[in-house]
């Protein structure tokens, strides 16, 4: 059967319609079929990412595509609207269809329809299709929220780490605590520092099970900026691998729990990789940098040993050009002596070091080639069981119909 969720926050700027946008696109990649809907009537959050590709394909077909606003107005969702097919496995419905004044002041309230019944509808609609619905609500209280939180699975509260973040959930628990149903109740933390990561992923709960804490991750950012959906698997791998723990919590089906598995191993896969590759360029750098090392004292043995050899052998030579300098090569021959004794220890110190670092190198790489040679085996077992890529869906329980 499917799953609804909810993502709620009490304020905005929580990191909520990201988080929806990055969960959604994580579920595709797994092969699960999910549809995302923006709920967000005032700031169209959602919908302002895949704005000019909906502005494309409006214009490209004849078919107008189905709007949350459009739900909301009574429209026949099951015949002439459309709903967006971003991927196979992820599909999107905008908010408005169309930036106006009529179609942004679509409410609840100034709706003559039973808009509780459209939603259940709609809903008991899309059921049949998806694995995953996501539905990406305002921040803060609306009026569509009485109406939509019963017919919930899970909600999924997002905060930020910090006293507002809490004061604000606090007052949208009161307004909508009498509308929550039977979903299952869980928040996470967003956005947090290294040392709030340390404090909140600690905490089991306020009002709500904390299901996870998420890093605050520059690279989402900047992709927020430019209107693009995190790519979680190479440059936000971690905040990838993150969200993927919360999904598997959130999502207790063997089916997608062995998806989300599948996902998990290959960023630990490419994780290694990475790794395998970091511990390769340390040892090609130490071994040029041992062999720098090795050259200096070496030069400077050579060196030495040769005056030496030539105060020893050739006294008079000296004495032709610098008069009088036999005394200073008993200590030219002294210092000689010291350096190559020196250069000797140090050599034989360092060598042990130096082979030590070089054996654990080695050692890293051997055990981090046994590991992936397991992974690449799994990950290859895992492929030919999803290899459909597809969950079937099961049909809808009878009471998500209304009468």
């Amino acid at each position: 059967m499917s799953t609804s969720i909810a993502f709620l926050s009490g304020k905005g700027g929580s990191g909520k319609t990201t988080l929806a946008l990055s969960m959604a696109n994580l579920l595709c990649k797994c092969g699960i079929k999910t549809l995302l809907i923006d709920c967000d009537m005032s700031t169209n959050g959602a919908t302002y990412f895949y704005e000019s590709q909906l502005v494309d394909r409006s214009h490209g077909e004849q078919t107008k595509l189905l709007s949350f606003s459009a739900i909301l107005s009574g429209e026949d969702f099951s015949l002439a609207p459309s709903i967006f097919e971003i991927s196979p496995n992820l599909a999107f419905i905008p908010s408005v269809s169309e930036f106006s004044d009529h179609h942004l002041s679509v409410t609840v309230e100034n709706n003559n329809r039973n808009v509780e019944r459209t939603i259940h509808n709609f809903l008991y609609w899309v059921q049949s299709r998806y694995d995953v619905i996501l539905f990406d609500c305002q921040a803060g209280y609306t009026d569509i929220l009485p109406v939509l939180l019963p017919l919930m699975d899970v909600d999924l509260f997002v905060l930020e780490a910090d006293s507002i973040s809490a004061s604000s959930m606090r007052s949208l628990h009161l307004k909508i605590g009498k509308s929550l149903g039977r979903a299952r109740l869980y928040q996470v933390f967003n956005k947090a520092t290294q040392e709030e990561f340390e404090i909140y992923s600690k905490i089991v709960g306020t009002f709500f099970t904390n299901i996870g804490t998420l890093l605050f991750d520059w690279k989402i950012r900047q992709a927020f900026s430019r209107a693009q959906v995190p790519d979680l698997e190479y440059t936000s791998a971690k905040f990838g691998a993150d969200l993927c723990d919360i999904c598997k919590i959130i999502f207790p089906d063997k089916p997608i729990k062995r998806k989300l598995d599948s996902f998990s191993d290959s960023l630990s896969y490419r994780e290694l990789k990475e790794k395998h590759k970091a511990i390769e360029d340390n040892l090609y750098k130490f071994a040029r940098k041992s062999s720098f090392s090795k050259f200096l004292p070496l030069s400077l043995s050579v060196v030495s040993l040769y005056v030496a050899v030539m105060s020893v052998a050739l006294p008079n030579w000296f004495d032709i050009y610098i008069p009088g300098i036999e005394n200073m090569m008993t200590v030219v021959m002294a210092l000689t002596s010291v350096i190559l004794v020196y250069s000797v220890w140090v050599e034989s110190d360092s060598f042990q070091e130096k082979r030590k670092t070089r054996q654990k190198y080695e050692r890293e790489l051997r055990e981090i080639d046994r590991e992936l040679e397991k992974m690449a085996s799994k990950l290859s077992r895992n492929s030919s069981d999803n290899e459909d890529g597809i969950l079937q869906t099961k049909s809808p329980k009878n009471n998500r119909m209304t009468p």
